[in-house]
């Protein structure tokens, strides 16, 4: 009898985007609003909000688009700011075919808190460990949406990311 070991494995790309100050200027004076676990515009965005998506656009494209090895189009973004003992809970971005995810550190110290990964099913199957990425300034990470993730305690109050979701191909 033949015993095949089929390995599944999910792609988290990684690469790191040198940051202009014209474009961190586009988020550091955002209106953010406090929310239970850290600062935050996803739910209510306003209008000088809404106009930057080109800029996003434009800015991350180039790493984007070598990663998905496609065009794409930005679906929803966000900004967060966490301030000491701020975090982010266990959750995923959805499922639909060719969504990703990404998170841009905009801002961060050697004590800003990792981004956690998890096999998807986490935590219903549990038999992978973890996947801890360090945030560095100009960090952009690249996931499938449904991947879960979580954000563990914050140690400083410099943490500020972009975050969004993207359909591509």
């Amino acid at each position: 009898m033949e015993i095949k070991n089929l390995k599944f494995e999910t792609n988290i790309y990684t690469t790191t985007i040198k940051l202009s100050k014209k474009f961190l200027s586009l988020f550091e004076d955002m209106h953010l609003e406090e929310r239970e676990e850290n600062k935050n515009n996803f739910y209510k965005k306003q209008f000088e909000d809404t106009i930057k998506e080109q800029d996003i656009c434009d800015y991350i494209s180039p790493a984007i688009t070598k990663i998905v090895k496609n065009n794409f189009k930005l679906d929803s973004w966000w900004v967060q700011k966490y301030a000491q003992g701020d975090s982010h809970m266990l959750h995923t971005h959805g499922a639909a075919p060719n969504l990703k995810s990404f998170v841009l550190y905009l801002k961060c110290s050697k004590d800003s808190s990792k981004i956690v990964f998890y096999q998807p099913g986490f935590p219903l199957l549990d038999e992978q460990k973890p996947h801890y990425v360090t945030p560095h300034k100009g960090l952009l990470i690249v996931f499938p949406s449904y991947i879960p993730h979580q954000v563990l305690r914050n140690k400083d109050n410099e943490r500020l990311i972009l975050s969004g979701n993207i359909y591509h191909g």
